[in-house]
């Protein structure tokens, strides 16, 4: 996971660089890749997934681009590994 620091402050300097005018779009890249629902994730305030930078370039079709967990996902294996 990335430290809260970290990703507040790519969310604020990213809202920033919007407000002031001096981008029409802030690409995330990486942090997206691994993040599908990452502006949901912005809003809640949520912990951001580790990219694994060893899948991105792979041609295997399941591993990488497409394994990286929802934040749905994440919350139910969390609550059924608090329940068990």
């Amino acid at each position: 996971m990335h430290s809260w620091s970290r990703r507040r402050r790519l969310e604020e300097e990213g809202n920033k660089a919007l407000g002031e005018h001096y981008a029409d779009l802030i690409a995330y890249g990486r942090l997206f890749l691994a993040n599908p629902d990452l502006p949901k994730r912005f809003d809640l305030d949520a912990p951001l997934n580790k990219y694994d930078r060893s899948t991105f370039y792979t041609q295997d079709p399941v591993v990488g681009y497409t394994d990286y967990r929802f934040l749905e996902d994440s919350n139910k294996n969390n609550q059924s590994s608090t329940q068990a």
